[in-house]
């Protein structure tokens, strides 16, 4: 890549600092970043107790939730729920 740049006397791209903390990669990246995880919920039936697999989302710059589907079975298609956020 190199060779390429000085055949076009292109010059190259200024140092950037070597090391970037995390803190400061979150810190630029905010407004773009989004985590995601499940979490679990028994539920209380007339056939005993169910548990039900969550997945969702989190806007990390505003905090905002979407719940992205519901299930029974984790390695099956999740069921479409109500979006709760800017998703």
């Amino acid at each position: 890549m190199g060779n390429i740049l000085r055949r076009h006397d292109i010059p190259p791209a200024p140092k950037r600092k070597q090391a970037t903390s995390w803190k400061d990669f979150i810190r630029a990246h905010m407004a773009v970043l989004v985590a995601t995880d499940f979490f679990t919920v028994e539920v209380l039936t007339l056939i005993g107790l169910i548990t039900y697999y969550v997945l969702f989302f989190i806007d990390l710059e505003s905090r905002r939730i979407c719940v992205a589907g519901v299930t029974r079975h984790p390695d099956q298609e999740l069921l479409p729920s109500t979006r709760f956020g800017p998703f």
